[in-house]
């Protein structure tokens, strides 16, 4: 005959093997594991808040100072005396620049939106510019190349044209109000197609009637094993929140967290808080939640039959495997408190505290060299050299996109 087990004994250290040490193993292991993840976080956020401390200010003028030099990049880009290539590589400049700016995750709201207006404004400059100075031979060359790429549809006058390359959606929006008829005839014929390729496959197929028969024989039988397991799962996870003890305790928790019975103001938010982690634990059916709150709230020692604690070791089990994922997410993820903690992490405080030094140092020397930038360079023949100087660096640097693609995928944007 075998003997209830308390939940105070399945928390103490246990000898005999039995469901009960088991139930114990995991419950250690899972605790273990729940201080791991803590940790880990605190450590995350820990770090996130020293950096804002130190850094952040420097981060922000970082941004300012990039939207300055693409605000002053973006001046030159209608200036006649560049040539196509030098305005080129000058777009491309600025591309890159709104780039770091656009994904910058401490820069001031609205600024990137800002900056992007502005050069949005000097390009459609340019564009009218140079539309403006076009002959009817070159207007009629570039309709000849449109007509090509879309066809006779886009018969188009002058002032249409130019209008057109300002905003070049208003060709796929003209060209499919044009074609909107032609469409649905091209889909009926794709459809009769379709139906014809399904006969001649038929006709055509080398496998008879029973190798499809044997096929979903199979993959059925096999379906209904998976569903009637996954029903006798769910029977007995049922049958364990629904009537057994562990019900009980659910019950007896959400009757003293419920927040409603809560005068004072601070405790009645901590118990909206505990009240959610209590149904979120039983949405989930998580078995160990409910009975580690549970100890934290009663002094009493409820127990347990074998038929239950053989019922909650899956339960345990797979919290465990919650917890591991959730370790994993942690450390792989793509948030901002991770990025900056994968950035300056080290063994001490003060270890961190001299790999945040530096960034600033960096941060301050890229801010400088820019501000140095905007006030040497204010002549086209300037610009030139500038652009020369890029033009060179990047021909000597083959790997300098690949660099930066690794970078970005290992990282995310620069700061």
């Amino acid at each position: 005959m075998s003997h209830p087990t308390s939940l105070k004994n399945i928390t103490q250290p246990q000898v005999k093997a039995n469901p009960s040490n088991e139930l114990h193993a995991l419950w250690q292991k899972i605790e273990k594991h729940q201080k791991r993840n803590a940790a880990y976080q605190k450590k995350i956020l820990n770090n996130f808040q020293l950096f804002k401390e130190q850094a952040l200010e420097h981060e922000q003028n970082q941004a300012y100072n990039i939207a300055k030099h693409v605000e002053h990049l973006s001046s030159f880009v209608t200036k006649k005396s560049l040539t196509e290539a030098e305005r080129q590589q000058l777009v491309d400049w600025i591309s890159e620049e709104l780039g770091y700016l656009e994904h910058h995750p401490f820069a001031p709201d609205g600024l990137f939106n800002k900056i992007e207006a502005k050069v949005s404004a000097q390009i459609e400059c340019l564009i009218k510019q140079s539309f403006s100075s076009l002959n009817q031979d070159e207007l009629n060359n570039l309709r000849a190349d449109l007509k090509a790429e879309f066809g006779d549809q886009l018969d188009l006058s002058d002032q249409e044209l130019m209008e057109l390359m300002l905003d070049p959606d208003r060709i796929y929006q003209h060209l499919d109000a044009l074609s909107g008829n032609a469409t649905d005839d091209h889909d009926d014929a794709e459809n009769d197609n379709a139906d014809f390729n399904d006969q001649n496959e038929e006709n055509s197929d080398p496998f008879d009637d029973n190798f499809y028969d044997d096929f979903y024989r199979h993959f059925k039988q096999q379906q209904e094993h998976e569903a009637e397991l996954h029903q006798t799962t769910q029977n007995q996870l049922d049958k364990l929140f629904k009537g057994s003890q562990l019900n009980k305790m659910y019950k007896r928790l959400a009757s003293k967290l419920h927040p409603d019975k809560e005068l004072d103001p601070q405790l009645k938010k901590d118990k909206h808080i505990q009240m959610q982690v209590l149904a979120q634990a039983r949405q989930h059916k998580d078995g160990f939640t409910i009975l580690q709150m549970y100890l934290q709230h009663f002094d009493d020692d409820p127990s347990f039959d074998q038929n239950t604690i053989s019922s909650l070791l899956p339960l345990f089990e797979q919290k465990l495997r919650t917890l591991n994922s959730e370790y994993r997410d942690l450390q792989h993820s793509s948030n901002i408190e991770t990025m900056v903690w994968k950035r300056f992490k080290a063994q001490s405080k003060k270890l961190i505290l001299q790999n945040i030094t530096n960034h600033i140092l960096e941060l301050q020397a890229e801010c400088h060299a820019k501000e140095t930038f905007i006030k040497q360079c204010k002549t086209v023949k300037q610009l030139k050299t500038e652009l020369s100087l890029r033009a060179k660096q990047n021909m000597f640097n083959p790997f300098r996109k690949f660099d930066e693609d690794a970078f970005n995928a290992l990282f995310g944007t620069p700061f």
